[in-house]
């Protein structure tokens, strides 16, 4: 559904079904989570790798909404704001992966406001993107793995490549998976457990609202010598519609290695005894 759109993103920065989120009775403390960001932390985005914007509003800490807490991430981009790296953007970044093969159990909540309309033109929320090999002449690419608003849905895009070099237009495959609709002014939380790898060994486990609502297992990376690193935000490559302005908010997220699990990174309190 998405290729034209997805394979001309240039950054530089099957199954349905009900069953329930795992079962596993949570512990005092999340075990293998190597990162977190709930924002009630002193000076909580300065933990982030770095940010990419372009005005002081673009980011800023917020106490108009909060998933558990006080506060909450807020991200706009305005139509007339100046472009930067190819689109209109408001993104938080981590550090990369060392490796490419790992598995990651990702956390977040995303509340889109009542201004964020139903329009036909996409943006990145959350994207788990690649650097390029540029000693090998490789450019930057869509990212392998994104989280998506587009007609009032919610759209995960995979792409991936096994020729250690490649272009959006020599990548192997792509997947557009339609997770449903998006809901304004309330939080949808997010779980993602994703095994990255270019070949048939990859993995993704994605819950919503703690019910699984999708499962892939096949490729879902790039032949690249490093790895992903995650960004947040907002990423708007084509905007020729009226809306003059989009606003999300992001909270309670959380990174878990291998070790970790659902009840690890979910969004929300984490109590002994309790299940999702």
């Amino acid at each position: 559904m998405l290729k034209n759109v997805i394979t001309c993103i240039i950054l530089c920065p099957f199954l349905m079904c009900d069953s329930e989120a795992p079962n596993k009775a949570l512990n005092l403390s999340r075990q293998g989570v190597f990162f977190e960001s709930t924002f009630e932390e002193a000076k909580p985005i300065d933990k982030w790798m770095g940010q990419d914007k372009t005005s002081y509003k673009s980011i800023a800490l917020s106490n108009d909404v909060a998933r558990q807490g006080k506060y909450a991430v807020r991200f706009e981009i305005n139509k007339k704001d100046p472009l930067k790296s190819g689109g209109n953007r408001a993104e938080l970044f981590l550090p990369q992966e060392d490796e490419l093969k790992i598995e990651r159990w990702y956390g977040m909540s995303i509340y889109l406001p009542k201004t964020y309309v139903t329009e036909p033109e996409p943006e990145i929320v959350a994207q788990w993107h690649v650097f390029p090999d540029k000693d090998l002449g490789e450019d930057w690419r869509s990212p392998p793995v994104a989280l998506i608003t587009k007609n009032g849905r919610w759209i995960l895009a995979i792409n991936w490549a096994k020729a250690p070099v490649n272009t959006n237009e020599t990548i192997d495959g792509f997947k557009d998976i339609d997770l449903g609709l998006y809901s304004n002014n309330t939080w949808t939380d997010w779980v993602f457990q994703i095994r990255f790898s270019w070949q048939e060994d990859g993995l993704i486990n994605i819950w919503k609202n703690d019910t699984l609502v999708y499962t892939y297992a096949g490729p879902n990376a790039y032949n690249d010598k490093s790895g992903v690193f995650l960004k947040l935000g907002l990423y708007k490559w084509i905007w020729e519609s009226p809306v003059p302005q989009r606003i999300v908010y992001f909270d309670e997220i959380r990174i878990g290695s291998q070790d970790a699990d659902y009840i690890d990174v979910k969004p929300g309190s984490h109590v002994t005894g309790m299940n999702p």
